[in-house]
């Protein structure tokens, strides 16, 4: 968990990676209940050159009130290993922040 100016990154990985990072996704959205949220894309991404990716980006309100926009990057790297890049601002910070996500992609390097 990283958290700066109103931003927060969680990484995560799995060494038991579902084989669709697309799928994946819309699985977890079917299970997930977020309060108001709104889905704005569950996309496939070109991403580094790894076996595959996908995002998952929407908005919802957190249990304390508070608005958030979100993007969630899947990422397969192997057959065993899986990372995800959460990426949490408000929706006003929204297109401020994007430079620092974009600086997150650009420095990701995972482990095999």
């Amino acid at each position: 968990y990283i958290r700066w100016n109103n931003r927060l990154l969680i990484v995560d990985r799995t060494n038991s990676p579902q084989p669709d990072p697309l799928q994946d996704w819309k699985d977890q959205e079917g299970g997930r209940s977020y309060r108001n949220y709104h889905k704005i894309k569950i996309v496939p991404v070109n991403y580094g050159g790894f076996k595959a990716s996908a995002d998952w980006e929407f908005t919802y309100t957190t249990d304390n009130g508070n608005a958030q926009h979100a993007d969630k990057r899947n990422i397969l790297v192997s057959g065993s290993a899986a990372y995800s890049l959460n990426w949490y601002t408000t929706p006003e910070d929204w297109a401020a922040a994007q430079a620092d996500l974009q600086k997150v992609y650009q420095g990701f390097q995972p482990k095999p």
